[in-house]
């Protein structure tokens, strides 16, 4: 994947502040959240994934956390959130807000993954997320308009203020019940993020 300077620069650092090397590892493997923040679950217990689709280190995890989201509980409520933590991350928030908002993230979320990653794509511009859209079977212009839409720019700005109010370093981040983080730079590694999930789900069972 051929990118300017700045873009490699903006690629590093998102790396960089995600990856498991990134920041020293909590003995607990988490950190409270301060103050704690409201879900959105109803009753459920919130685990929210803050992911930007270039970060190499999401990648790496997504399959891991896809894995545990086929064992979670009916209490249990997964979300996902796209970071906004650099401009150059925008569009890809915008893409998963507009298949969020039409229906069709299982067309696009792995697939982007894939595109970016393995296959080394290069697709930030919205007119290009827009072409990649069409290519998994989604309406082109309507995923265009969506992208461009108020709903969209809502959730964005949503996006920045649910990281400022957790105080989000890097992605990808894992929060639950709005009380804690959690993060391969918190617990040591992936698996170990999921260990530290499930503790913490269970925790909050016990509390309730």
């Amino acid at each position: 994947m051929k990118l300017s300077r700045r873009e490699a620069l903006t690629w590093i650092t998102g790396a960089a502040i995600g990856g498991v090397s990134g920041l020293t590892f909590a003995a607990s493997g988490y950190e409270e959240v301060q103050p704690p923040q409201p879900t959105a679950s109803d009753g459920k217990i919130e685990v929210m994934e803050f992911f930007w689709y270039g970060c190499p280190h999401c990648y790496q995890f997504h399959p891991v956390v896809e894995d545990w989201r086929k064992t979670i509980a009916d209490d249990v409520d997964f979300r996902l959130m796209p970071g906004v933590l650099n401009p150059s991350w925008v569009n890809h928030a915008r893409a998963y807000f507009a298949a969020e908002a039409m229906g069709e993230v299982d067309k696009i979320h792995d697939s982007l993954f894939d595109a970016l990653h393995k296959h080394k794509k290069r697709i930030i511009k919205m007119e290009d997320l827009a072409d990649f859209a069409g290519e998994q079977g989604i309406d082109r212009a309507k995923f265009l308009s969506t992208m461009k839409s108020f709903t969209v720019e809502t959730n964005l700005r949503r996006s920045q203020q649910l990281a400022r109010a957790y105080k989000i370093r890097g992605v990808p981040t894992v929060t639950v019940a709005g009380k804690y983080i959690t993060s391969g730079s918190l617990a040591g590694s992936y698996p170990r993020v999921i260990q530290v999930i499930n503790q913490l789900i269970e925790r909050e069972r016990n509390a309730s």
